[in-house]
């Protein structure tokens, strides 16, 4: 069977068998999976995709859970020049008001077209449509996401057509200054275009990109509803890892094997029995050397 996606598969699994008492659940997963990006080379389709997911945890408590497990898992993986993007599937819900179709909406985020944006919101009858465009397209540290907030808010007024966008924007707001208390925010970014590439996102969304890699090589985000489409309604978020991208990337591979110390023996027979029975004590040992002494 092949899958884009293994969020969907996962959510069908816990969303049919998980029960209320048993929330919150931690799972993991990795699998295969085909999403086709590369014209020229099909076989860069294929990704082995791993990742976590948090159920049964709403609110802010669970995002900070999310964010700083792949905030650490980031760091420890040594992942050269890599930078969180941090956006609100909710502010930018709560922007469009459901009177702009959401897909065309992503594919002028993506590009980060002013111009088809404003052509939208304008078509579909929006008010203030200029600075409903100009925060969609916001990409800054999270003390700018909270001056560009409190812009919008002035020049749009109190009306209560922005009652949800103001609510949105100090959720994210909160969320990023509870975050700052946690991690180091050097490589964080909140970017109001991300807006998680999959119609079942509800609130905050990610996306990691680094020197060397194409495209983002982790995702994810909260995703309240889509367990409730399988029968178990539980809020849920989490986030999938391409390793293929990031095993290239990474450092940590080559730097933790040159720690680790060979079998004894001047042949491969006899370092491969001492390897052997070192590892039933739960040693690490390698039979090779990595280099030639």
């Amino acid at each position: 069977m092949l899958r884009s996606d293994i969020t969907l598969f996962l959510a069908k699994q816990l969303g049919l068998f998980l029960e209320g008492e048993s929330l919150p659940q931690r799972v993991y997963y990795a699998d295969s999976i085909i999403r086709h990006q590369e014209d020229e080379d099909i076989s860069s389709d294929e990704f082995f995709q791993s990742g976590a997911e948090l159920i049964g945890l709403d609110g802010q408590d669970g995002d900070l859970e999310i964010l700083t497990l792949l905030y650490n898992l980031l760091t420890t993986m040594r992942i050269p020049q890599w930078r969180m993007h941090i956006g609100s599937r909710s502010l930018l819900d709560s922007i469009l008001e459901e009177r702009v179709n959401p897909e065309n909406a992503w594919y002028h985020l993506e590009i980060r077209d002013r111009e088809g944006l404003n052509r939208l919101m304008k078509d579909a009858g929006l008010n203030n449509w200029k600075q409903r465009t100009e925060l969609l397209l916001f990409l800054g540290t999270f003390e700018e996401f909270a001056e560009a907030g409190e812009r919008f808010l002035k020049n749009c007024g109190n009306s209560p057509n922005f009652t949800m966008i103001n609510r949105s924007v100090d959720s994210l707001r909160s969320l990023a200054s509870k975050l700052s208390m946690c991690v180091s925010m050097e490589d964080i970014r909140i970017d109001l275009t991300e807006h998680g590439g999959q119609p079942y996102y509800t609130g905050f969304t990610v996306r990691v990109y680094a020197g060397g890699a194409n495209s983002a090589i982790a995702s994810g985000g909260r995703y309240d509803n889509l367990l409730g489409v399988f029968g178990n309604s539980s809020p849920a978020a989490g986030f999938s890892l391409m390793m293929r991208k990031i095993e290239p990337l990474s450092g940590i591979t080559t730097d933790v094997a040159d720690e680790l110390p060979v079998a004894k023996g001047n042949n491969f027979t006899t370092r491969y029995r001492d390897a052997k029975n070192r590892r039933k004590k739960g040693e690490r040992v390698l039979i090779n050397p990595l280099k030639e002494s």
